[in-house]
């Protein structure tokens, strides 16, 4: 792996990332610019001595990970968590919407991060900084978008820390990670009011395209009904909040929650179906390239640019421009590069538990499934089986090799933070994916072209809904065969680490190290001769 430059160096942002969070409190910002300068000018010095070189450069990229994560979580006196209470305080926050608005289940409460700008004690209003976790309860805010700037009435406080037993998520350290430090409840009857707006052209075209998910999302309510409306807008638009915990709870148990969340798995199809769609146009390579990547943008936007989006889109976007540019790229480098994207814009994003279950689950796919091709004696054929039969056994043990890479390497992770052990998610996978791949299908269709007639709409939401209902049978029936998944206790980090490193011994073993770490390329997909 010595050519996966891209990928040491994120693993070296991280530990920077992971070291600063531990240390720098301790060490003045300074002290890490002196020694980025110094490690430079030695860089500099040794730039024909290779293996000096490539040490110097890891411990550039891990001070400028350092340095970044101390920036970025940078707060001053006048940040809010400095006029927190230890018991709730009602107050007056003015400041600007800086998301999405999500709304409950049952439409009893808006959710939304609010850029606080002033806060008011009595009657003197003060200027602050930072960011607060905002829940408006009854029909106070029911027209507010993002980027509006708004006066609240409510409770302010510190968030709940519920962690517990069998998972090891701590909400409060979960909002913290993304700067959050207070929660303000604005109860019925409160004060709620819009005094502006942003109209800049970034907040204009986020206020358009987070309108158009909402009104996609109205479109999809009014021909489906629920469960089947919430688990589509789900694997469409990413808005969850609707979907009934009893069918959430079928999808945790089998392992298959990952359906419901948008990630690599969607954009794959997505970017797939939309290469084969401009195939069928005979639109030409760069020019479908192109267009690909700024859909895929634009879907990551319209789906709130998590980071197993963010990441599939970054890493399917190099595949598409290194195909127009007929270059050989490697799948360590485009996961690396997309992670060092994610992380210099947010490095708290590696503490997230999205982030490190979706970079874990692509690692365990890419590294872990050559050892189940050699195992199985499957890898690339020259010719074209004709058999129906080695075709369908040759899909099945491909499948089954990918879904057991990727149970295995995030095994330990869900036992972590799920309490859960669900070894039914090999054989649900298989199952489910297909599924989705329909689901997705009519879906796309049913958004694209149901704007044309309700009538046409709805043929195609009734051509929906078998698919989704056998997605449900399906997993309620994989939820009900024994010991399809086992509540535990959450393994600690060490024993985690313990886990990985076994791991990647026995992976090694059978393997080999001259083994290539995929049996395909994939700038071949989009090659219109492949």
């Amino acid at each position: 792996m010595k050519n996966f430059y891209l990928f040491h160096s994120a693993a070296a942002f991280i530990t920077g990332s992971l070291f600063a969070r531990r240390f720098a409190s301790s060490i003045p910002f300074y002290v890490i610019g002196i020694f980025v300068a110094i490690l430079f000018l030695l860089l500099v010095l040794s730039i024909r001595k290779d293996t000096v070189f490539f040490i110097l450069f890891i411990l550039i990229v891990f001070s400028l990970g350092f340095m970044r994560y101390k920036a970025f979580n940078h707060t001053d006196a006048g940040n809010i968590k400095n006029y927190l209470q230890y018991h709730k305080t009602k107050v007056f926050l003015s400041g600007k919407i800086e998301s999405v608005l999500d709304e409950s289940r049952n439409s009893a409460k808006k959710t939304f991060t609010l850029e606080v700008r002033s806060i008011r004690f009595d009657d003197e209003w003060i200027g602050v900084n930072g960011f607060v976790l905002v829940n408006i309860y009854g029909e106070a805010g029911h027209n507010f978008e993002y980027g509006d700037i708004v006066v609240l009435e409510g409770f302010l406080m510190r968030p709940f820390s519920y962690a517990g037993k069998k998972t090891r998520f701590d909400y409060r350290k979960y909002l913290a990670h993304k700067r959050i430090y207070a929660v303000l409840n604005v109860k019925r009857g409160f004060f709620a009011s819009k005094i502006a707006s942003d109209s800049s052209l970034a907040a204009n075209v986020l206020r358009g395209i987070y309108s158009m998910r909402d009104l996609l999302a109205t479109r999809i309510e009014r021909f489906l009904d629920p469960p089947h409306s919430a688990i589509l807008t789900a694997i469409l638009l990413g808005k969850r909040q609707k979907i009934p915990s009893y069918i959430k709870d079928l999808f945790i148990k089998t392992g298959t929650l990952h359906i419901l969340a948008i990630s690599g798995l969607h954009i794959g199809i997505i970017y797939f179906a939309l290469r084969l769609i401009l195939r069928i146009f005979r639109t030409g390579n760069a020019l479908s390239a192109i267009l690909a990547v700024l859909f895929l943008a634009f879907f990551t936007m319209l789906t709130g640019a998590r980071p197993s989006i963010l990441r599939a889109t970054v890493m399917f976007s190099i595949f598409a421009l290194g195909a127009v540019m007929k270059r050989k790229i490697s799948v360590y480098n485009t996961i690396g590069l997309s992670c060092l994207v994610i992380l210099i814009a947010n490095p708290n994003q590696v503490f997230g538990t999205g982030f490190i279950l979706s970079y874990t689950a692509v690692l365990s796919v890419v590294y872990i499934t050559p050892a189940f091709y050699r195992l199985f004696s499957l890898g690339p054929k020259r010719g074209f089986s004709k058999k129906i039969a080695d075709r369908f056994k040759s899909y099945i043990l491909k499948s089954l090799s990918v879904s057991m890479a990727a149970w295995i390497g995030l095994l330990p992770l869900t036992a972590h933070y799920f309490g859960l052990f669900s070894p039914v998610v090999v054989i649900a996978n298989i199952i489910v994916i297909p599924l989705l791949v329909l689901i997705m299908g009519c879906g796309i269709l049913f958004i694209s072209l149901g704007f044309l007639s309700p009538f046409l709409s709805n043929i195609i939401a009734q051509s929906i809904w078998p698919f989704i209902l056998a997605l449900i049978f399906t997993v309620s029936t994989l939820k009900k065969i024994p010991l399809s998944y086992v509540e535990m206790n959450p393994p600690g980090t060490y024993a985690i680490l313990l886990y990985y490193v076994m791991l990647f011994i026995a992976v090694h073993m059978v393997t080999g190290k001259k083994t290539n770490f995929l049996f395909f390329n994939p700038t071949e997909l989009s090659n219109p001769r492949a």
